[in-house]
């Protein structure tokens, strides 16, 4: 029994000493595999290695910037100020007068002009802030001259306004200036006046009298 023993611890040396290598006591591969190739690397530069909250948060997506912007409503239009049409208001001169007040005291500005003026509102609102710009009268002689009128009305009952549907004359006067001004035209000479009619919202003119005397009193 002794000497099966022995041979059976010899049988094993000698088996050792044919297969077993000192430097192969660790197998060839033990399996390990960091899988650094295999690995996914996300959008945001972080290793996805498939833990729960990779699975949840996933890698990050680019959002075009520009899609927010670009969802957002169109400016909208801007919509003019309301204002009365101009063709809302018609004008018309009905009479005009011009003519130099040359009494014994001459005053200062001795040239007097006034005009009346046909106002008709065709629209369903009224037409307010009606007054006369650039006024002034014109010789028809060569060179032409000219003389500027600041014209205002002389009703006190007309405040600027014309109501929805009405027609109004409404009477207009030079104011006479304080300062010296001399006589612009020669006494018995053709002359015209020319205005406009402006209103909250347009316009009208110039309008053109017929040509008239300019007279002289004395």
């Amino acid at each position: 029994m002794k000497s099966m023993i022995n041979l059976s611890i010899l049988l094993a040396g000698l088996v050792c000493i044919a297969g077993c290598d000192s430097s192969s006591s660790t197998p060839a591969d033990a399996g390990v595999d960091l899988g650094m190739t295999d690995q996914a690397v996300g959008l945001d530069g972080v290793v996805d290695d498939g833990t729960k909250a990779d699975s949840a948060a996933g890698d990050a997506k680019v959002v075009d910037a520009k899609a927010k912007l670009d969802s957002a409503p169109k400016d909208a239009t801007l919509k003019p100020d309301v204002k009365v049409n101009p063709g809302a208001l018609t004008a018309k001169i009905v009479k005009a007068s011009a003519w130099a007040n040359l009494m014994p005291i001459v005053a200062p500005d001795p040239t007097r002009a006034s005009v009346e003026i046909e106002l008709k509102n065709t629209s369903g609102s009224d037409v307010t802030g009606i007054k006369v710009q650039n006024a002034e009268l014109q010789s028809l002689a060569s060179p032409p001259a000219s003389h500027p009128l600041t014209m205002v009305t002389t009703m006190s009952s007309f405040t600027g306004v014309i109501k929805a549907g009405q027609t109004k004359t409404v009477g207009f006067a030079h104011q006479t200036s304080t300062n010296k001004v001399p006589v612009p035209f020669k006494c018995g000479s053709q002359i015209k006046m020319l205005l406009e009619v402006v209103y909250d919202g347009g316009k009208i003119g110039p309008l053109e009298q017929n040509p008239v005397s300019f007279q002289c009193t004395y």
